[in-house]
């Protein structure tokens, strides 16, 4: 059984996890794949979330899916992880803060933060389009984001109106699309590693992907910059 039109349309309305208002966005280029949103069950349990979700919410609705291998450890949350709690004034969490953070708090529509994508389908860093068969209208990638990207660019523009406080888009690949979604930025600043744009109250910074050898040495430098643009 293929998904409706209306539930297709709500699952390509779908932005993320946490608070719709956060304070703190992260945009990144999609999520992660798991095997059960390749079956039309996985796709209609996510296609029934608001478009921004609590992530606990969303575990709990996916329960009643056959169980999958858990996904490897991702360097993507943890990073994630430690830039919320240095902006919270913990600048060297443990291990166990930074787990702890994970299970209880990471996601949560009562969190200062946001984990939105530019795309909805999770498709990750897969080198093939994982989507022909539940999408047959979409037979590859690029027929896909021929579709949705222009759409998805002006939804995420349309969200983050409210003005968060700071966005970091990590993934140097797309970092030109990443602009795209802030066009009023006439000036993006290079800095190391990074790129820093302002618009009104919004600071804009691009960062590699979090998992990219690079980071490895300019996660402490990323963090101090964007402790010095919460406090400006």
């Amino acid at each position: 059984m293929l998904l409706g039109s209306l539930d297709r349309d709500a699952l390509f309305r779908f932005l993320g996890y946490g608070n719709p208002r956060a304070d703190v966005v992260f945009i990144g280029a999609d999520e992660a794949l798991t095997a059960a949103i390749l079956s039309d069950e996985g796709a209609n349990v996510r296609s029934a979330f608001t478009p921004v979700a609590d992530l606990r919410a969303a575990t709990r609705a996916r329960a009643a899916l056959p169980p999958t291998p858990p996904p490897a450890v991702a360097p993507t949350w943890t990073t994630m992880t430690r830039i919320l709690l240095a902006l919270q004034g913990r600048f060297d969490p443990t291990v166990d803060e930074i787990r702890d953070y994970q299970r209880e708090r990471f996601g949560s529509e009562n969190e200062p933060a946001a984990l939105i994508e530019l795309m909805p389908a999770r498709a990750g860093e897969v080198a093939t389009w994982p989507f022909a068969g539940l999408f047959p209208e979409f037979p590859t990638r690029d027929e896909y984001r021929g579709r949705y990207l222009e759409d998805r660019i002006a939804m995420l523009q349309m969200h983050l109106a409210y003005e968060p406080r700071i966005v970091v888009a990590y993934g140097e690949e797309n970092w030109e699309l990443f602009k795209c979604i802030f066009p009023a930025v006439r000036v993006w600043r290079a800095d190391g590693l990074f790129e820093f744009g302002k618009l009104r109250d919004t600071n804009v910074v691009l960062t590699p992907h979090f998992a990219a050898p690079s980071m490895h040495g300019g996660r402490r430098a990323l963090l101090k910059a964007l402790v010095a643009l919460q406090a400006a």
